[in-house]
């Protein structure tokens, strides 16, 4: 056999083509690990196979700015600032101005509970104040609490443990955040970026407009880290081979058809940063996946460990991904995730154990010990499986399907049709889903207290909507299935406008009526409509007389408040005629413009303040007596602060 110059011989050349030839008909079946080899030996050029180009990248970003602007332009910010987003607004500012994670009762008093002094040294209320230097609300009352402290009417209640649940006695002194420290983290360069700048002062806690101007730049982070996600999940769908098309529909559906928007993007919770580490670990998980890269995995893990420090309940994430690898053997990746995850997990546990003297313990395992009291629980897993489910999934008042039904079409054609082949990577996400659904079912607390829509479970929306995603293309394919995605897709914006643009938590949550519980059930409820001004609207007498004759006498005898978390007024929840969406629909614009009227500087302190008047403690039995050492001792604290001209929430 002659050697040509340069070639091979023509023997092997033979060989080596009859090898490629059978190479094409005897391929190994595609292990679901690194890219697929059915689309390697192709004839199409390798730009041509890339599922992501320039072009995506562009319309990712376009995605991630629509959706912003939608979010940051539905409403005032503070209409949605609960208890659970003040603390996650305020580490920053704690950090930046004292370096530290804890508040402290002169900087921080609405974190605290306050009692005025008569002039015989008993207590005759509480007080409730953002800065000393206002007027709090009490009848008869001039003086600003700075006033009522100087003059020894003002001290703190002795039991501090009653405070509201957002925040959590440190070892350290103080209080700290019953959430995780790591949304706050992740507001902080925010924050240091705008006070350096000089466009506010955020460490001017006596400010007047400090909290609006707090409010605001949080509801600004959290629409961010929506938009963000929003824009990862596109960049997903599309690693994942769905074409351009499809995976707009569903990252847009995602972002204007879940509650992420009304919930996550409305004010700083845990869920907005939470969301956005979610979706960025899939798109690394993807991208690992197809590439066969190792460095994504370790990616993934660090933004799982971000996503645990921002609401502890993640941790099933990082858990059935690592399970996983492990189950599979894919030993090099496994190394990976658990090394980038390994300071997150370091840093949270040094947290812990600082604030909380234990590893284990957060400050929501704390503080939900007292609220589960409150609520009347019999333990933290108290709830039975079968009522969570029904109610995070179906109930009017909380169901996922309810809020989002196009999630339920989309999983199953996704599931039951060849588009699970394309998102195998996403599987211990899925089980991921599973486990933290069942938790979030046994909690005590699972319809997620005064809320709107799945709130307990809305960070699996991500992994649920890449699912529903990667159907689109199956139901494109048939006119029936289209009209019926493209309803309950038009349903759930439509939902979802609601919760965004008209939602405030008192109106339904609290909502008045006389009801009638007959052996521990809800069996009727009359509600007391009134005109967002105050006036009370009772009942019509013909419905009242109708429910005479078939119930009896009331349980309440005139127009009380149906607090959905009072066991007795939970059915609430399953009230199809009267369920959230269609009040706060049927009372879109007087809602809006009620909340418009009010004082949206109080918006905050006054849920406080509604949580707090449920009494976690019985001021009647003496428990908020104040006790004269405690009381000596902190106004000794108080003078010294204020001769070293150190502030009372002022620079």
């Amino acid at each position: 056999c002659q050697r040509k110059s340069g070639g091979r011989p023509a023997k092997d050349m033979g060989q080596e083509g009859l090898k490629q030839r059978r190479g094409k008909n005897n391929a190994k079946p595609y292990s679901g690990r690194g890219s697929d080899p059915k689309d390697e030996g192709t004839s199409k050029p390798k730009s041509s196979q890339e599922a992501v180009t320039q072009s995506d990248w562009t319309m990712a970003a376009f995605l991630a700015m629509v959706a912003f602007m939608v979010y940051t332009e539905g409403g005032h910010p503070l209409l949605n600032v609960t208890n659970d987003c003040i603390p996650n607004m305020f580490t920053p500012v704690a950090l930046l101005k004292q370096g530290t994670f804890t508040f402290d009762e002169f900087n921080y008093p609405f974190f605290y509970r306050w009692s005025l002094l008569g002039e015989d040294g008993h207590p005759r209320g509480q007080l409730e104040f953002r800065r000393f230097d206002e007027f709090p609300r009490q009848e008869g009352n001039d003086l600003t609490a700075g006033d009522l402290l100087d003059n020894g009417y003002l001290t703190l209640f002795e039991n501090q443990s009653a405070r509201a649940y957002n925040v959590v006695a440190s070892k350290e002194g103080g209080v700290v955040s019953t959430f995780g420290p790591g949304a706050g983290l992740l507001l902080y360069p925010i924050v240091l970026a705008v006070t350096s700048s000089g466009i506010y002062n955020l460490t001017d806690l006596g400010d007047p407009n400090h909290f609006e101007q707090l409010a605001t730049l949080g509801h600004f982070a959290a629409s961010g880290c929506v938009s963000l996600s929003v824009s990862l999940l596109f960049l997903s769908l599309r690693v994942s081979k769905i074409d351009r098309e499809s995976s707009l529909l569903g990252a847009s559906a995602y972002a204007f058809a879940t509650c992420v928007w009304s919930i996550s993007a409305t004010g700083y919770w845990q869920h907005g940063p939470n969301n956005l580490f979610t979706t960025a670990a899939m798109l690394s998980v993807a991208q690992g996946h197809f590439k066969g890269q190792t460095s994504w995995f370790a990616v993934a893990g660090a933004c799982l460990g971000v996503a645990v420090l921002c609401r502890p309940a993640a941790v099933a994430w990082p858990l059935c991904v690592g399970a996983h690898l492990l189950w599979s053997r894919q030993w090099s990746r496994l190394l990976s995730f658990i090394v980038a995850g390994l300071p997150m997990a370091v840093f949270f546990a040094w947290y812990n154990v600082r604030h909380f003297g234990s590893i284990v313990t957060t400050g929501q395992t704390i503080a939900s010990v007292t609220i589960s009291k409150y609520k009347g629980a019999d333990g933290l897993w108290s709830s039975h499986l079968l009522v969570g489910l029904s109610t995070l999934v179906l109930s009017p008042a909380r169901g996922l399907l309810f809020h989002s039904p196009w999630l339920l079409v989309g999983g199953v054609v996704g599931f039951s049709s060849k588009a699970s082949g394309r998102i195998e990577w996403v599987k211990p996400f899925v089980m991921a889903v599973v486990l933290q659904v069942f938790l979030a079912a046994k909690f005590f607390d699972h319809w997620g207290g005064w809320c709107f829509g799945c709130r307990p479970i809305v960070d699996v929306t991500p992994v649920l909507a890449v699912v529903a995603g990667s159907a689109i293309p199956i139901v494109r394919r048939s006119w029936g299935l289209t009209a019926i995605f493209l309803t309950i897709l038009l349903w759930s914006i439509g939902v979802q406008v609601v919760g965004a643009l008209a939602y405030n938590p008192i109106d339904w949550n609290g909502r008045l009526g006389v009801p009638w519980v007959v052996n521990g059930e809800l069996k009727e409820v009359l509600y007391c409509d009134y005109d967002f001004v105050n006036t009370i609207k009772p009942p019509p007498d013909p419905l009242i007389r109708r429910a005479l004759e078939r119930w009896g006498k009331p349980s309440e005898d005139r127009c009380t408040r149906l607090d959905v978390d009072d066991p007795r007024y939970r059915g609430r929840l399953w009230d199809f005629d009267e369920n959230p969406v269609f009040y706060f629909a049927t009372h879109f614009w007087a809602s809006r413009a009620a909340m418009a009227r009010g004082n949206h500087r109080d918006v905050g302190l006054n849920l406080i303040g509604r949580v707090r008047s449920h009494g976690y403690a019985d001021c009647s039995q003496g428990l908020c007596r104040p006790n004269a050492s405690a009381r000596e001792a902190f106004f000794r604290k108080y003078k010294a602060l204020k001769k070293s001209n150190k502030t009372l929430g002022k620079e």
